[in-house]
C-alpha cells in the first residue's frame, strides 16, 4: 500500500447478480462513493464544552454516470427486464409535398397508419381533416396546401425490447465492484489498482432522462448500499503492482 498515490480516472463497474451472472460497464464519466454519518455534540459542564460526539445511521451511497445511454440502467432503476418481441403501438410523423387533386390535396407516406387513422398539420400547425387509404393521405379541401410541406401524425404498430414503468415493480439487491487505478506522483507510471467491493447494493428507484438537443443524453443510477453480517458495507483494496 503506498500513501501518497494519484488518482486520476473514473472507475469500470462491475454488477454482480443474484443468479451468478456478472456484467461488466466500463467507459464511465463518474464513479462516485459517498459515506455519510448523523453527528450529535455532548456537551457539559461549565463553558458547556464538547466532551463528546455520536455518531449514528451510517450510510454510503454509489452513483453511476456512462458516457453513453445505457438501458441498463434503467432496467436497475425500475427493478423491471425487457420483454423482447412485443408488439405495441406508437406515434411517428412523416412530412412530404401536399400534391393538388382536384378540390382536395394528397401527400404519399411509407407506413401504416392503425386503423387508418391520420391526422394533418401544415408549416403553422393548422389540423386539416384527412383520411389514408393505400399509401396516400387525402387532405378534404386541401388544394390551397398544394405544393406545401405537410406533416402526418399517425399510430402504427411496431416490434421491438420493451420495458415498463410500473408501480408495483422496484429495483433488486445486487453486488457490485468498482475499480480504478493510482499513479505515482513522482513518475507517472501506474503502482497499484483500486478495488471497492460491496456484496449488497440497492437503487434507490429514482430515474432521471434528460433529453437536449445538440446535448449527449445519458442515464444515471444511484445506489444505496446494504451492510452485510450486520455492519460491514464493503471493502477497499489497494493492489500494488509489481
Amino acid at each position: 500500500m503506498n500513501g501518497r498515490i494519484r488518482v486520476q480516472d473514473t472507475a469500470d463497474v462491475f454488477y454482480h447478480f443474484a443468479n451468478g451472472d456478472t456484467r461488466y460497464f466500463g467507459c464511465m464519466n463518474t464513479a462516485n462513493l459517498e459515506k455519510t454519518v448523523d453527528t450529535e455534540d455532548i456537551r457539559c459542564g461549565i463553558g458547556f464544552g464538547l466532551a463528546s460526539i455520536m455518531y449514528s445511521n451510517p450510510d454510503m451511497t454509489l452513483t453511476f454516470t456512462p458516457a453513453f445511454w445505457n438501458d441498463f440502467f434503467i432496467e436497475d432503476a425500475t427493478g423491471d427486464t425487457f420483454t423482447s418481441g412485443e408488439s405495441v403501438n406508437v406515434w411517428d410523423y412523416e412530412q412530404g409535398n401536399a400534391v393538388l387533386d382536384t378540390t382536395d390535396a394528397t401527400v404519399a407516406i411509407t407506413g401504416t397508419p392503425v386503423d387508418d387513422i391520420v391526422k394533418v398539420q401544415d408549416s403553422k400547425g393548422k389540423f386539416y381533416p384527412a383520411t389514408y387509404t393505400t399509401s396516400t393521405v387525402t387532405i378534404a379541401g386541401g388544394a390551397a396546401l398544394a405544393g406545401q410541406v405537410v406533416t402526418v401524425s399517425y399510430k402504427k404498430a411496431v416490434t421491438g425490447d420493451v420495458l415498463e414503468f410500473r408501480t408495483d415493480n422496484y429495483p433488486k439487491v445486487h453486488g457490485i465492484t468498482l475499480r480504478t487505478i493510482a499513479y505515482d506522483p513522482d513518475t507517472n507510471e501506474i503502482v497499484s489498482d483500486l478495488y471497492f467491493v460491496f456484496d449488497r447494493v440497492l437503487g434507490d428507484g429514482a430515474l432521471s432522462l434528460g433529453l437536449a438537443g445538440a446535448t449527449n443524453s445519458i442515464t444515471e443510477i444511484s445506489a444505496r448500499v446494504l451492510p452485510t453480517n450486520g455492519n460491514l458495507f464493503g471493502k477497499y483494496i489497494v493492489v500494488d503492482r509489481a
